[in-house]
This record gives C-alpha cells, structure tokens and sequence, in this order.
C-alpha cells in the first residue's frame, strides 16, 4: 500500500468528514490530486466512493498508474468502504472540439447524495461524470418563463451533446448564455458564474451587468487544486452597469 497516499487520504477524510457533516453533506472530494506522485480524485458518495486517475502522459503510454491496484486496496481500507461500492475510472485529456466522454457502462448505479436541504441522484457508474438531469441549456434559457432569486451557472467548458443545436463553447458563447441568465433575475436576484475552463478570459463587452469574481475564496475546503475553477457573481442591481 503506497503509505504517502494513505496517509493523507486518512488525513483528508478525518478532517473533511467533520466539516460535511457540519455543512449537511453526505458527497464531497476526500482527496484532490494532493500528492503529484498520485493524480487520482476520490469522492465520497453516502455509502460508496468514486475513484478517478488522472494519469501523466507518460503513464497513459503506459497503461495507467502502476500503483493503481494499491491505490484502490488504500481507498477500501482507510474509507472502509464496501469494494464493490468504488467506481473506478480514467479521465483522458480530449482534443478540443471532439465530444467529451462517451457512456462507459449501463449499470445504472444511481443513489441519492445530501448538500444541505437539497437532494439529487447521482449516477457513478455510466460515465466519467456522476452527472444531474440535463437539457439543451441554450434552448431552455431563451424559453424559460418566470423569475428566479438565485441562479447559478456552470457550463461545461465544451459540449457537443446530441440533445444540442450545433455546439457549445463556453469562451465562445459566454456572453450570450450570461445575458440570457441575467433575463431571469428576479428584482433582488442573484448569479453566481463559474466555469473549469483554465484558460476562460470574462470578455465584458456587451455584457449588461458588473461581475465581482469570487476566485479563490469560492473553492470549497474539499478542492486543493486552486485553478478548479474560475467563479464570478452579480446580482439585479448590477444590470445595467457594464461589466468591471
């Protein structure tokens, strides 16, 4: 058993375990790729774990991590969870432009994870993302009716699903989903923009609205990669002000 890697995976889990509860969360990142030697991400899921490499590239030439069976005897017994309850997986860099990942089972391993007051189903076996429900984001913003108080906004950094009209590129297409979100603000609403794109630049022009950007103090205790995301908030009465 590689001892670095346990050591802090037990670390994590002592310390982290303490602040989910406080939060109400029953699924959050254990460990984040701490350890360079060890790029793996493991996620509590309630009762189950889901374990993703991200190898190097010479480690992709080679088939994978070389320590990826201790890894995994690690992660059952410092978790002590269940080993048909980790959900093992390899996350591949894609060439820009290319669909992202394909449906990698049909188990179907669906549960239901806490954050706070509000619940979701998670599915941790069918692909690389545990996922929620989705939809064209581009045709329901231009159709959606009514007024929001919060909305918060996450797009993928590239999509080219089946379910889309044409593409998706969130540098590209940023300013029109942003000005289609703010549509729905309610008078004291609230948005909240993110994207995990590393290399995003806010273009503010032509954006109706100032946008104060929260990085880093937006990434949660259980990220330790501090270039997880990017993430930005303004509110009603900021439309209207041109973007700072």
């Amino acid at each position: 058993m590689p001892s670095a890697f346990a050591d802090r995976l037990r670390k994590n889990a002592r310390h982290l375990a303490r602040w989910a509860a406080r939060s109400g969360l029953t699924a959050w990142r254990v460990y984040d790729r701490d350890i360079p030697e060890y790029p793996f991400v493991v996620e509590r899921y309630g009762p189950a774990v889901h374990l993703v490499e991200y190898p190097r590239r010479a480690q992709r030439a080679a088939g994978g991590h070389p320590e990826r069976d201790a890894v995994l005897a690690a992660v059952v017994k410092v978790l002590e969870v269940d080993p048909g309850q980790v959900f093992t997986k390899t996350h591949a860099p894609q060439p820009w432009g290319q669909p992202r990942y394909g449906r990698l089972s049909d188990a179907g391993a669906e549960l239901e994870v806490q954050e706070g007051p509000m619940r979701f189903i998670v599915n941790l076996s069918d692909r690389l993302d545990t996922g929620l429900l989705r939809a064209d984001c581009l045709r329901w913003l231009d159709e959606a009716r009514g007024r929001w108080d919060v909305v918060v906004l996450d797009p993928p950094p590239h999509s080219t699903s089946k379910g889309m009209r044409g593409d998706f590129n969130v540098q590209r297409d940023h300013r029109r989903i942003l000005t289609s979100a703010l549509g729905l603000l309610a008078p004291s609403g609230v948005l909240y923009f993110s994207t995990n794109y590393k290399g995003f630049r806010l273009e503010p022009e032509g954006l109706p609205a100032r946008f104060e950007e929260l990085t880093p103090r937006s990434l949660p205790p259980d990220f330790h990669q501090r270039d997880a995301h990017r993430c930005w908030r303004t509110e009603s009465s900021h439309v209207g002000n041109r973007a700072g």
